[in-house]
């Protein structure tokens, strides 16, 4: 599990796709949803929900992606591998 708005979407696209190739089963990512920025930590902006989804879906194009609220602070990515 990790919070995913301090990477790049490469490096998030990269972090997926050697997830899956290592053999995992689910990757697991959390991000702040889009009305809250954590600027004391990171200089990058949140990822939209929407955003998440397409670039999992471009690192493991197999793979069953998701992506849905949990409350109203973070957006839950998961990946699900064949």
């Amino acid at each position: 599990m990790q919070s995913l708005h301090p990477f790049t979407p490469g490096q998030l696209a990269l972090m997926i796709a050697q997830v899956g190739a290592a053999g995992a089963r689910t990757f697991v990512g959390i991000d702040g949803r889009w009305f809250v920025h954590d600027a004391l930590v990171s200089a990058r902006r949140l990822y939209a929900e929407a955003e998440l989804e397409l670039v999992a879906s471009i690192a493991a194009p197999t793979a069953r992606v998701s992506v849905g609220a949990n409350g109203p602070f973070h957006s839950v990515l998961t990946v699900e591998y064949p």
